[in-house]
């Protein structure tokens, strides 16, 4: 039985996570931050419905991104009917989301040095810019592998097959390379 101690616990090893994921979502800190609350509060009322704490970061992703679903419901009055619609939803409005902020940009590379890792934090931020010109899917896999989750949690989570996950993977690292290689050259 999972108690509150342990919920806080399951929270707090995974808040990086569940952020990064309704960041991923929402393009907002502050949104982000309100759906990762939201998620919280269901996955507290809900907890008994979780047979094993080790399925905490799927079911939460779940929970999470059906919350996220029901803010466009509530904030659009759109019904989305299955996951293409939404998909087909963010791919229409993606262009209307705030962009990557510099403060979302200073906190990953804040640890870099200044001189010496200049490429790094340009290379850096030309990934984060490209990242956003994925579809909606492939930023979730990117985002997803890049907190920690495994091909099968992926999988599991987008409801597609394992094989699909790496060779979306394989096509969005590509993808992001070959975006930086013509701008390397056209600088």
């Amino acid at each position: 039985m999972v108690n509150s101690t342990s919920i806080k616990n399951l929270y707090e090893e995974n808040k990086g996570k569940l952020m990064a994921r309704a960041f991923n979502l929402t393009f907002n800190i502050e949104d982000a931050e309100d759906l990762v609350q939201i998620t919280m509060e269901k996955v507290s009322k809900n907890i008994e419905k979780l047979d094993d704490v080790m399925n905490f970061l799927p079911w939460a992703y779940t929970i999470l991104r059906n919350s996220f679903i029901d803010q466009q419901r509530q904030k659009k009055n759109i019904n989305f009917k299955s996951m293409s619609d939404l998909e087909n939803y963010e791919e229409e409005n993606s262009n209307k989301r705030s962009k990557f902020s510099k403060d979302d940009l200073k906190s990953c590379t804040s640890h870099l040095n200044q001189e010496s890792d200049y490429i790094v934090k340009e290379k850096v931020e030309f990934t984060l810019m490209t990242i956003e010109k994925l579809k909606p899917q492939q930023r979730d896999i990117i985002n997803m592998k890049k907190n920690g989750s495994s091909y099968e949690e992926i999988a599991n989570e987008l409801n597609i097959k394992i094989g699909t996950v790496m060779s979306n993977l394989s096509r969005i690292k590509e993808f992001i390379s070959s975006e930086w290689e013509r701008h390397l050259k056209n600088e």
